[in-house]
């Protein structure tokens, strides 16, 4: 049975293609890349599809810096250290990451957005810039 709030399976193969191609892209310019569902312990570019049929559903790609920093951060976060250096410097990272990828990506050729108010480290895919 399908999901009523997911899009018709033309559209969800059409974002995996996008997805395999953004990914190619990505390890083209030498950064690692996953699927979003393989993501633990990985450090890299998180690529995920989003079946979702509303402006949330998509291609995403995610800044995974290595398990280290993350752990550091979130160390410090469930200890109450707001003012940790290693929180900081994660966000930083995964920020700056995301501004990097998306540039990539448009350089390539692709459509992207950044919302740098909810997920500035998160880039969607939205699609391929027609050339002529």
């Amino acid at each position: 049975m399908s999901n009523p709030n997911s899009v018709p399976e033309a559209e969800l193969e059409r974002r995996r293609e996008l997805a395999k191609r953004v990914r190619a892209e990505l390890e083209r310019a030498g950064l690692p890349t996953l699927e979003a569902a393989g993501a633990v312990g990985f450090a890299g570019a998180v690529v995920g599809v989003d079946p979702g049929d509303d402006s949330l559903g998509g291609v995403f790609v995610d800044w995974q810096a290595d398990s280290a920093l993350r752990k550091a951060a979130a160390a410090a976060v469930e200890e109450s250290r707001f003012d940790d250096p290693a929180i900081r410097h994660n966000g930083i990272v995964a920020e700056q990451m995301g501004e990097a990828i998306s540039g990539i990506l448009r350089s390539a050729g692709f459509e992207t957005e950044i919302d740098d108010d909810l997920a500035p480290s998160v880039v969607h895919v939205t699609g391929t810039a027609s050339r002529d």
